[in-house]
């Protein structure tokens, strides 16, 4: 069982608290908002989006995001994280594994950076129509 163990410092917190908030919202058309909540341990396709909008695939997969961020803080190989995060098979599918994990870590990262903004406008503008409601 691989045991990994990291440090948080108080720069972690805030990216901790803003990508693992309990439920999300995910717009199909503008009269229907559906709230998705993240899977434990989900299975992954083989390329994460890379529109620049929060999907439903981001919506389900924030701890798969939380994970490969964790790991690659932490220095772990990728092949690892690709099979114990991703459930590649890294001997058979080597260059899949890898393209599937560069995809998701890239994701995940813009995630961090970038897409956890578009959660707090969307968090704002709920609070304020159901303040006026």
């Amino acid at each position: 069982m691989l045991k990994v163990r990291r440090a948080r410092t108080d720069c972690d917190q805030p990216l901790i608290r803003r990508l693992s908030l309990e439920f999300f919202r995910v717009e199909r058309d503008p009269m229907h908002v559906m709230r998705v909540k993240p899977e434990l341990d989900p299975d992954v396709d083989d390329e994460a989006p890379t529109m620049p909008e929060i999907t439903f695939y981001d919506e389900l997969h924030f701890v798969t995001y939380l994970r490969l961020l964790d790991s690659e803080v932490d220095g772990v190989d990728w092949k690892i994280v690709a099979q114990v995060v991703l459930h590649r098979d890294t001997i058979t599918g080597p260059d899949r594994s890898k393209r599937c994990w560069e995809s998701h870590l890239a994701r995940a990262q813009w995630m961090a950076k970038r897409g956890y903004r578009r959660l707090l406008e969307d968090a704002v503008l709920e609070a304020r129509q159901s303040r006026s409601s």
